[in-house]
């Protein structure tokens, strides 16, 4: 029994972090509408210690690169690592993903899909701002490529208050799959410390509005 549940929990894991926590700006999962324009690159690498309902603890890494195409369109490779539990395979699939700015820092949209395999996700973003607050706002389908797991619909809503060394951050995330487990899920709070104008180091607590499950993430950025 225990095993299937550390199954399921690696698959959601894993699932998250290809379509959407890799791409997002950390420490937030979710994503906003601004695209890096042509030319432009952007790395993270990032670390998430969760902690399940289940007393199992998943451990993950991960690193992923984008480039402005176009100015409305990035494209992005994201390859997950896995740390806790130590699987045969620690790497998990290249991830690729597609963002396309419709309306410049107001509406974007995105595809991401496992390289190879049938798992993807679509995203739908809306940024807005009211100063000294930025907002961010998403709804998107994940579908994992595995029959016996319900597609999930999500959803999410971020705010940051930048300032100019550090930005504090929020979100709620929320799913819908069918299940009694539908609605608000879990809630996060972060800070970004901006070195320079190219690096930036990041931190962030979530925790579930349902159970005791909770995580720890870190993370770093370069713009270059």
């Amino acid at each position: 029994m225990k095993g299937k549940v550390l199954v399921s929990v690696f698959i959601v894991v894993l699932l998250s972090f290809v379509s959407v926590v890799a791409f997002a700006s950390h420490p937030l999962t979710t994503d906003d509408a601004g695209v890096l324009g042509a030319g432009g690159y952007e790395l993270e690498v990032g670390y998430n210690n969760a902690y399940s309902d289940e007393n199992i603890r998943n451990i993950t890494s991960g690193i992923s690169l984008k480039h402005g195409i176009t100015d409305k369109l990035d494209l992005g490779l994201a390859l997950p690592y896995q740390i806790d539990p130590v699987n045969n395979e620690r790497f998990g699939e290249v991830a690729l993903s597609l963002k396309f700015s419709l309306i410049k820092n107001l509406l974007a949209i995105s595809y991401t899909n496992e390289c190879g395999e049938s798992s993807y996700a679509l995203n739908a973003i809306c940024s807005y701002e009211f100063k000294p607050f930025i907002t961010h706002y998403n709804l998107g389908y994940l579908q994992s490529g595995d029959k016996t797991i319900n597609g999930i619909t999500n959803y999410s809503a971020a705010i940051e208050y930048p300032f100019e060394k550090i930005d504090f951050a929020a979100e709620v995330l929320g799913k819908d799959n069918g299940s009694s487990q539908s609605g608000f899920v879990d809630w996060l709070i972060g800070v970004r410390y901006k070195l320079n104008e190219k690096n930036i180091v990041s931190a962030g607590l979530g925790k579930s509005f349902k159970d005791a499950s909770n995580n720890v993430v870190l993370g770093y950025h370069l713009n270059f």
